[in-house]
C-alpha cells in the first residue's frame, strides 16, 4: 500500500531528528530547509553527488543573512542520509509499504551503514534468534499508520482521547505498553517490547500538542520510554490542578442536577447524560476518589425524584429492602430505570403525534354515541398516562422483583 504524504513527512521527521540525528540549528538542518526537503518522497530524489555543493542560510552579528558552503562533516552526512535512505528502501521490501520498517531506524543502524557504505541499514542485533523473529512479526504484521491516531489538544480531553487511542493502540498490538507494571523478562520480549516502544514514542511526539503531555514527552526524549510517557499522562490526566477543578465541575452536577422541564430530551436521555458524566468523573479520577454502587444509586435516584414514574422505581427496590428481599444494586436500578424510562418516553412520543391522534378518532369514532366528538382528544393524557404506566409499571416490578431474588 503506498505511503501517504503524512506518512512521508512523519518518516522524514524521523530520518532527520533521530536517525541522524541533525540539530535543528545545524547547517545540514538549515540545507534540507532552504532546498525544501521535508518528506521521504523528496529525499529519495536527491542526488547524492548534488547535496555536496549545497549552502545553507547564516546570519551574522547584524542578522544579515549569507548563503555559505557546507562544512565538510555536514555536507558528508547528508550524502550518507541520501544514501543510506535509497538503500534501505531498495534492500528491505518491507520498507515500500511499511512505515515501521522506517520507524525503527535509529542512530545506531546509520553510524553502522557509514562505517560500510555499501551494506544494508539493517542490523540483526545479537539477541536469541526468537528474539528477532517475535520483532519481525511486530514489523511485519498489521499495518500500522502513526497519521490516524488522534491528537491530544488539552489535557482536560485526556479521557475522550483515549478512547480512540487505546483502541488504535491495542489494534496495532501496544496494548502492554499501557500497562505500568509490565516489565519484559526473556531477550525475546525485550526486544519486542523495545521495538513496540520505538513505534509509541514516535507517535507520541505527533500527536501530543498540549503543554503538560509535550513536557512530559520532552523529558523522556532521551530514553523513548513511551510505557513511562503513557503513565505520566494519566497521572497528568488525574491529578493536576486543571484537572481537580473539571473533577469539581461534574461532581457539582453529578450531586445537584434535577430531571425537570428544562430538559429539552427524552427521560432516558438524561439518564445517559448523567451516566456519561458519572463515566468522564471515574476516568480523571483515582480509585480511592470513586463511589460505590450505593452512593451512585443515591445520586441518580435523587436526579430523577421529581418525575413520578421513576420515583416509583425507587419506592419499589425500599419495598423490597423492608420486607426483607436482596434490594437491586446500582446496575439493577439503572438498567430498570431506563427501560422504564424508554417505555414511557415511546408512550408520550406517540401521545402527542398527530397522526397518531386522528388514527384514534378513526378507529375508535361511534357514529351514534361519538359522533360529536370526532375532533375531541382521543382520551384524557393525563387519565390515559396514569392507566398506561398502572399497567407498564407492573411488568418493571416483576423484572426487578426476579432480578433482586435470583
Amino acid at each position: 500500500m503506498p505511503f501517504t504524504r503524512a506518512q512521508t513527512k512523519v518518516i522524514f521527521k524521523h530520518l532527520v531528528d533521530n536517525v541522524v540525528p541533525f540539530e535543528d540549528t545545524e547547517p545540514g538542518f538549515l540545507a534540507l530547509e532552504k532546498e525544501s526537503v521535508t518528506t521521504l518522497t523528496q529525499l529519495l530524489s536527491l542526488d547524492p553527488v548534488d547535496v555536496l555543493s549545497w549552502t545553507y542560510p547564516s546570519a551574522d552579528a547584524d542578522g544579515n543573512i549569507t548563503h555559505k558552503p557546507l562544512p565538510k562533516g555536514q555536507s558528508y552526512l547528508l550524502k550518507h542520509l541520501v544514501n543510506f535512505t535509497k538503500i534501505h528502501w531498495s534492500s528491505d521490501s518491507s520498507a515500500q509499504d511499511s512505515e515501521d520498517a522506517w520507524i525503527s531506524l535509529n542512530n545506531g543502524h546509520f553510524m553502522a551503514y557509514m562505517a560500510t557504505p555499501t551494506t544494508p541499514p539493517i542490523i540483526t542485533p545479537p539477541v536469541a534468534p526468537t528474539s528477532t523473529s517475535d520483532a519481525a512479526l511486530f514489523h511485519k504484521g498489521n499495518k500500522r499508520d502513526i497519521s490516524v491516531y488522534p491528537v491530544l489538544k488539552d489535557i482536560l480531553s485526556f479521557s475522550t482521547w483515549k478512547l480512540k487511542f487505546t483502541a488504535l493502540a491495542t489494534k496495532d498490538g501496544l496494548a502492554r505498553i499501557l500497562e505500568p507494571s509490565y516489565i519484559p523478562g526473556t531477550d525475546a520480549e525485550k526486544h519486542l517490547f523495545s521495538a513496540q516502544q520505538q513505534f509509541l514514542f514516535a507517535v507520541f511526539t505527533q500527536t501530543l500538542v498540549d503543554p503538560t503531555a509535550k513536557d512530559i514527552l520532552r523529558r523522556h526524549q532521551a530514553t523513548t520510554d513511551a510505557q513511562k510517557i503513557y503513565s505520566e499522562l494519566v497521572s497528568a490526566a488525574t491529578n493536576s490542578a486543571r484537572a481537580t477543578l473539571a473533577k469539581q465541575e461534574i461532581l457539582k452536577f453529578l450531586t445537584s442536577v434535577k430531571l425537570d422541564h428544562s430538559w429539552k430530551g427524552t427521560h432516558d436521555g438524561f439518564i445517559l447524560h448523567w451516566c456519561s458524566q458519572l463515566r468522564q468523573f471515574e476516568e480523571i479520577c483515582t480509585p480511592s476518589e470513586r463511589y460505590n454502587s450505593f452512593q451512585k444509586f443515591t445520586m441518580l435516584s435523587l436526579a430523577v425524584s421529581d418525575i413520578p414514574y421513576l420515583k416509583q422505581v425507587e419506592s419499589f427496590n425500599e419495598l423490597l429492602n423492608v420486607t426483607g428481599h436482596s434490594s437491586a444494586d446500582y446496575t439493577t436500578y439503572l438498567a430498570l430505570l431506563r427501560a422504564t424510562a424508554q417505555r414511557e418516553d415511546g408512550k408520550r412520543t406517540k401521545s402527542f403525534d398527530p397522526k397518531r391522534r386522528l388514527n384514534q378518532h378513526l378507529f375508535t369514532f361511534d357514529y351514534v354515541d361519538q359522533g360529536g366528538d370526532l375532533f375531541r382528544d382521543a382520551w384524557n393524557e393525563q387519565e390515559q398516562e396514569t392507566e398506561c404506566f398502572d399497567s407498564d409499571f407492573e411488568q418493571t416490578i416483576q423484572l426487578l422483583n426476579q432480578t433482586s431474588i435470583s
